[in-house]
């Protein structure tokens, strides 16, 4: 639904680190997704190991992880238009994937609502979105029209916001865009 998000005019706030010890990260290649298992920080000497290889589709790009549910979400395709689905416990694909739109750049997960938003900077003028997937089932239930060039995307965990940078054709990264989902 178009109407259940709403864009507004922000200023760009610094992002906050991540911290990845303990947490079984995947990531892409061209025709697999790879699961690696990273030592805890009490680790002595760090040792990384494969742990899985997942047979995902082709051109693959942007991975984000729904913690809460297990999954991760993996943006590729022949213009990176799916959004492929896989299980972190099983390391499997889970079910078809889901067509998110042209030119899928960045994933970033709402983790209390299960929402990824998938930003489409669309170069050649057609696109220029943000579109919005419910982690629980990989079906879009919406899109965002933004800025000239949407590319990076965060989530403000607590607010339950998105902040999409801009970028290219003319705009000078002045200002981000905020979605709010209601």
């Amino acid at each position: 639904m178009l109407n259940a998000f709403t864009a507004e005019a922000a200023r760009p706030r610094p992002c906050a680190s991540r911290r990845w010890a303990g947490m079984v990260v995947a990531a892409a290649t061209a025709v697999t997704a790879t699961a690696l298992a990273l030592p805890t920080p009490a680790s002595a000497r760090p040792a990384y190991a494969v742990t899985a290889s997942i047979p995902v589709g082709s051109n693959l790009g942007p991975l984000a992880i729904d913690q809460g549910l297990h999954r991760a979400f993996v943006a590729g395709g022949n213009v990176g238009e799916k959004l492929f689905m896989i299980d972190t416990t099983t390391n499997t694909v889970i079910g078809a994937p889901s067509v998110v739109g042209r030119d899928a750049k960045e994933v970033a997960i709402d983790q209390g609502l299960h929402l990824a938003y998938i930003t489409h900077p669309d170069y050649d003028g057609s696109g220029r979105s943000v579109s919005v997937t419910d982690t629980t089932s990989n079906t879009v239930i919406g899109s965002v029209s933004v800025g000239a060039a949407p590319y990076g995307v965060a989530i403000d965990q607590g607010l339950h916001r998105a902040y999409v940078t801009n970028s290219g054709m003319g705009f000078e990264g002045e200002a981000a865009t905020t979605l709010r989902y209601r």
